[in-house]
């Protein structure tokens, strides 16, 4: 799902080369990725291409909270994959930012799922490109195929811990491709499969703060200027 341009993607996550003894230790100490000289990424691609040992994935937003430059200090709270260590592995999504106009106003439609006002998206399948994979899983989570998509905004990089099928554990690293939507739909039918609840229009200012990730906040304020 190679779908956006390089400049174009807002991502919590960083990435840092590190064998198991420093990626050990850092448990306890943090990284201090500049004093080690160790390679760090912004990319998790990058990071697969160099890094020969392990890949341990830093929460940027969580190491700035801390008042820290991950490049030169992540401390231990910022470190995703490292007490246990658990290997990274990609992960493709795509999803909708759809709007209408009301007089002067952009509405943003939102669902709610699991505690938590949300934009419609989900994993791709095989051999699906994100557009189809966006369109489909808006269209799903709506409930309506009066959805149009439009074009690209970007993508998202987050990430959460997943079984493997061994039994054991990885740290999924979510890109989320997202494009702009639009729906002349006035009804409805929140996709009961996926959790979803409920499906509600917003002022884009409203639905920036009532949406439930801070990383999709980010890249909605990023974006403004290009909808809303």
């Amino acid at each position: 799902m190679r779908e956006v341009v390089q400049g174009d993607v807002t991502s919590r996550l960083a990435f840092c080369c590190a064998d198991a003894r420093r990626a050990s230790k850092a448990v306890r100490e943090g990284l201090h990725p500049r004093k080690d000289t160790l390679p760090t990424f912004e990319r998790f691609e990058e990071a697969q291409t160099a890094c020969s040992e392990r890949i341990v994935v830093i929460d940027a937003y969580a190491s700035g909270a801390a008042g820290y430059d991950w490049r030169s200090h992540a401390p231990p709270e910022a470190l995703c994959n490292v007490a246990p260590y658990r290997p990274p592995v990609a992960i493709g999504a795509a999803g909708g930012i759809v709007t209408r106009r009301q007089g002067a106003e952009t509405e943003v439609l939102l669902i709610f799922r699991r505690g938590l006002w949300d934009l419609p998206k989900g994993k791709g399948k095989k051999n699906e490109n994100a557009r189809q994979c966006a369109l489909r899983e808006a269209r799903e989570e709506l409930g309506v195929r009066e959805v149009r998509l439009g074009p690209p905004l970007g993508a998202t990089v987050y990430g959460y811990d997943v079984h493997t099928r061994r039994g054991g554990y990885a740290y999924a690293v979510k890109t989320t491709h997202w494009f702009h939507m639009t729906t002349t739909a006035e009804r409805f039918i929140p996709q009961a499969e996926e959790d979803i609840t409920d499906v509600a229009w917003f002022a884009w200012d409203e639905a920036v703060r009532r949406t439930g990730f801070e990383v999709f906040r980010r890249h909605m304020m990023r974006i403004r200027g290009r909808i809303a």
